[in-house]
């Protein structure tokens, strides 16, 4: 039993960009929620968890793991240090720490738990980024800018114009759109500190505190309007969460959406050359390691140590790439990340990161095929954009240009603690043929930097979960192939097909539809019933 852990509520906008971002759930208590309830069964309560402690307790006790599960963690960081990740971190056997020296020849020195993508030679690091459609509007406007149609251009430069021509039209809109939210939270303070001043003045004091204002009689309507503002902003700490979220307009308008912004200049590589790749470090921690520690303590928390949160697999390591910036991350540092983990013995990739546009996708194409061709497993968050995939695609995705399937790749929606009706989590990407399958991503409890804990949601929580599912089941049968590891993740999951869910969405009264039309299999993943049908004793008729 897990020993109760303090709930940092961190910011909300920690995240790496996955179409809209993660956010952070607050709870008074950890009473408000069970610590581990995606590990909970389904069957034998209502909660639809994914049956891990299930499997623990009736097929996996007492028996060995057959094989060691690698499951790379392409992210934004990972804490090496973290106390309930202790002894779950992929080491680099062939490397000799320190010494400046390549020893394994793999093309990465001193890479001990991993390679940092975003840094430089010589240490530096990239942390905020902007977004992909911004990066699109900056390289191609010499180019493009003064252009009025695309005729007369050939057919790729006419493919990108298009692209440059829809990136711009985002880039402003969301522009717009943001400094529009920063008046509006303007004009939120000010009307604070007009009120705030009319009662300061009428009391006769610089500085007034909540227990000031409930002894304060004010003599006219006006000041009793005053007086009830400035209350109500200073009960609820207002005045902070709007500071807070000034910030965010103001790190999105000056970072991830400003064309004169250029982060990669710190690392110091072309990011439209593939060849050029010595750059990155290893240093996989980073600046913001908030995000990939999350997502890898869901895999591989420590089952034993009485600390924290139970991870989902107990024979696994975390191979810690640093890939994934506060913004959209480049194609070349995914393309390149996903051949360093299959190079170097991953059995699993989890990626729980994504963007609307991806100028290079032919190389991330490329990696997924080659990770596809190694018997690696890929795992990737659906997005959070409450939006139909068969639509509106994103990137990266298991369709190539060429019309490919990828097929290791199981793609994740998230679902939520209340089950029935509200199953599917309202901000969760979906697709009736592109999402495959559903997990818990709402309300989830994991491990942040410095021995710290949250409660956050996401697709990219879904996301882990499955890989340890998935790290589960491979470590007892090893001799499955990934395609037909992931078969049985998808047949095994508990069905809920049939049931009438609201279909994601910010709207008050949105719409509702059968679950598998929101995903391939119709269900949530279920370690218990997938190590059964992997044992080949479970009855699908």
């Amino acid at each position: 039993m897990k020993k109760a852990i303090q709930l940092s509520l961190c910011a909300a906008f920690l995240a790496p960009a996955l179409y809209a971002q993660d956010g952070v759930s607050t709870v008074d208590s950890l009473s408000d929620v069970h610590l581990n309830w995606y590990n909970i069964d389904p069957d034998n309560t209502k909660t639809p968890g994914v049956a891990v402690e299930r499997a623990y307790s009736e097929l996996i006790k007492g028996k060995k793991a057959k094989k060691k599960i690698v499951v790379a963690v392409i992210d934004s960081g990972v804490d090496r240090d973290h106390e309930d990740l202790d002894g779950h971190i992929w080491v680099n056997s062939g490397e000799i720490a320190g010494n400046g020296i390549d020893d394994d020849k793999n093309g990465y020195v001193d890479d001990m738990n991993g390679w940092n993508f975003l840094g430089s030679k010589d240490g530096e690091m990239l942390d905020v980024e902007s977004y992909e459609f911004a990066r699109i509007v900056r390289d191609g406007e010499e180019e493009f800018g003064k252009l009025k149609s695309g005729s007369g251009l050939s057919n790729n430069d006419k493919t990108r114009y298009n692209t440059y021509k829809k990136a711009k039209t985002e880039l402003e809109s969301q522009i717009e759109g943001y400094e529009k939210s920063k008046d509006n939270i303007q004009d939120l303070i000010d009307r604070y500190n007009r009120n705030y001043k009319m009662v300061s003045a009428d009391m006769g004091r610089d500085e007034i505190e909540l227990e000031d204002l409930e002894q304060y009689s004010p003599k006219s309507k006006e000041l009793v309007q005053a007086k009830t503002i400035v209350y109500v902003f200073q009960k609820a700490k207002l005045l902070k969460s709007l500071d807070d979220a000034m910030e965010q307009m103001d790190k999105f308008l000056d970072f991830h959406l400003n064309t004169d912004y250029n982060g990669r200049e710190i690392v110091g590589d072309d990011p439209h050359d593939l060849s050029d790749r010595d750059y990155g470090n290893n240093n996989v921690e980073g600046p913001s390691a908030e995000h990939g520690t999350f997502v890898a303590s869901l895999i591989a928390a420590n089952r034993e140590n009485d600390l924290g949160i139970e991870g989902i697999a107990s024979h696994v390591e975390i191979m810690c790439l640093r890939a994934v910036p506060d913004g959209d991350e480049y194609d070349k540092d995914i393309a390149l990340a996903i051949r360093y983990a299959v190079d170097n013995g991953a059995h699993v990739i989890n990626m729980s990161f994504g963007k609307s546009y991806s100028p290079h996708k032919d190389w991330v194409d490329e990696a997924m095929m080659y990770a596809a061709s190694k018997n690696v497993l890929l795992v990737h968050a659906a997005g959070n954009d409450s939006k139909d995939n068969d639509v509106k695609p994103s990137y990266p995705s298991d369709r190539t240009q060429d019309g490919e399937i990828v097929s290791t790749w199981l793609e994740v929606g998230a679902s939520s603690i209340k089950g029935k009706k509200d199953l599917p989590g309202k901000f969760s990407n979906y697709g009736a043929t592109t999402v495959d399958i559903f997990a818990p991503g709402v309300d989830v409890i994991g491990a942040l930097p410095n021995d710290e804990y949250a409660m956050l949601n996401g697709t990219s929580f879904a996301s882990p979960v499955s890989a340890g599912v998935a790290a589960l089941v491979w470590s007892h049968y090893p001799d499955l192939s990934a395609t037909e590891l992931k078969d049985i993740l998808m047949k095994s999951s508990t069905y809920y097909g049939k049931k009438k869910v609201r279909i994601p969405s910010n709207a008050k009264k949105a719409p509702k539809a059968k679950f598998r039309e929101l995903c391939v299999s119709g269900g949530v993943i279920n370690a218990y019933r997938a190590m059964l049908l992997a044992d080949g004793k479970l009855d699908l008729d």
